[in-house]
């Protein structure tokens, strides 16, 4: 599976197409272990966009937590001004 050509950062996926394990000594089985790597890079990928995304909303709650207090400070500053001519 290739979401949006994402497995062609490198060749390294194409050297790891197939490896033999026995499961007894005269039976042995193939196994694509591109599939196990693909399925890896998949979820470190995803993890990867989870903590861009988080990084994301974090810068975002740090500029409103900002606004928030200058607004503040205008709002008390006309307070006070009304209070003391």
């Amino acid at each position: 599976m290739d979401v949006c050509r994402d497995a062609d950062v490198g060749v390294w996926m194409n050297d790891c197409r197939h490896i033999l394990f026995y499961k007894r000594s005269d039976d042995a089985q193939k196994m694509d272990l591109n599939v196990v790597y693909r399925v890896h890079w998949l979820r470190v990928k995803a993890q990867k966009t989870q903590w861009i995304e988080e990084l994301q909303c974090l810068q975002v709650e740090m500029e409103s937590a900002v606004r928030y207090f200058r607004h503040q400070e205008q709002f008390w500053k006309e307070k006070h001004e009304l209070i003391e001519p």
